[in-house]
């Protein structure tokens, strides 16, 4: 939903609208952002080893709350560099997301095999893989929307004070809203490393080690 804010908020706000300069940033940022994504898949593989999926998912949320609210002093004029950490920790927080959701969604299909007697992988990713495609449709209608309550004009080469304040503010807030949100749901998230190892032995008990 904010992927375009982040860009003009390089663009017009640290760059002072200067296209080009802002568009070299962006292309850097999206180096940053790939850096902290490599880096994010082995970290988030050992905390979830150490602390648990849980904690180690409720972890990787916190600090992309933390980033996001960071963006308001992470992007500034003054010190333009200061970007990349923003990209390199979301790229980080979002890899890290990535391989948190596919090892739960295994989690999941052995907790229901427990309870239906049947393996449904199939059912679970065609779930999945429609839920992102829609979600995905409908971020894209919503980030259109986003952009346009903040008075965004494309027409205009310098854009408000007002209006880089409403995108500096959406880029931070409406993230850290989001997850937020995800992080009360990983707080009730009930399987556990402890109660997975008792499904497992359910399961083994029942039908044998696969």
């Amino acid at each position: 939903i904010v992927g375009q804010l982040g860009q003009y908020t390089t663009i017009f706000y640290v760059a002072g609208g200067d296209q080009q300069l802002g568009s070299s940033w962006n292309g850097w940022m999206g180096v940053g952002a790939m850096v902290g994504a490599i880096l994010g898949v082995p970290l988030i593989n050992v905390l979830s080893r150490w602390l648990g999926k849980r904690h180690a998912l409720a972890i990787d949320i916190l600090f992309g709350i933390a980033i996001f609210l960071g963006t308001w002093w992470l992007y500034s004029p003054r010190f333009p560099w200061l970007q990349l950490c923003a990209s390199g920790g979301i790229g980080l927080v979002g890899a890290a997301l990535w391989v948190m959701h596919g090892s739960m969604n295994a989690d999941v299909m052995d907790f229901d095999e427990l309870s239906s007697h049947k393996r449904r992988e199939g059912a679970f990713s065609a779930c999945s893989s429609w839920i992102m495609k829609a979600s995905s449709a409908l971020t894209m209608f919503l980030s259109g929307l986003v952009l346009n309550a903040t008075g965004f004009d494309a027409n205009k080469a310098q854009q408000s004070v007002e209006t880089i304040r409403n995108i500096r503010l959406g880029l931070a807030l409406i993230p850290s809203a989001g997850l937020l949100v995800a992080l009360v749901a990983v707080l009730f998230y009930p399987l556990t490393r402890e109660r997975m190892g008792e499904i497992r032995r359910e399961l083994e008990a029942r039908r044998g080690k696969v």
